[in-house]
């Protein structure tokens, strides 16, 4: 079973999450956290990923360049923010997109 997914979203998209207080409020403190380190900065297909949750670090390589999901990524200048697999439910209907690491795009957790 997969114990992380990645919520893709592009400059736009994390900046009007993060401005609801509200909402981010509900967010455990490590995706608070990676989210507010997003926002202003390129995405261009990096991840951010929080050191507590995932300590080893976590990337997608190689990256399947031929990808559709890879393509949007790199068209859309996403950047994702790797979320542990029970958060999912917090960010499904937000902006942006969820994959898996090998970016198969997920509608319901496994």
């Amino acid at each position: 079973m997969t114990k992380f997914y990645v919520w893709w979203t592009d400059q736009e998209e994390s900046t009007a999450v993060h401005q609801n207080e509200a909402l981010i409020n509900t967010f455990p403190e490590y995706l608070r956290t990676q989210l507010g380190s997003r926002v202003g900065r390129a995405g261009r297909g990096r991840l951010w990923a929080d050191r507590e949750v995932i300590p080893d670090g976590i990337g997608i390589d190689p990256w399947p360049e031929k990808s559709p999901v890879a393509k949007w990524i790199n068209h859309a200048c996403s950047g994702g923010i790797v979320i542990r697999l029970w958060d999912f439910g917090l960010v499904r209907h937000l902006p942006g997109f969820v994959t898996d690491l090998g970016l198969n795009l997920i509608s319901y957790p496994e």
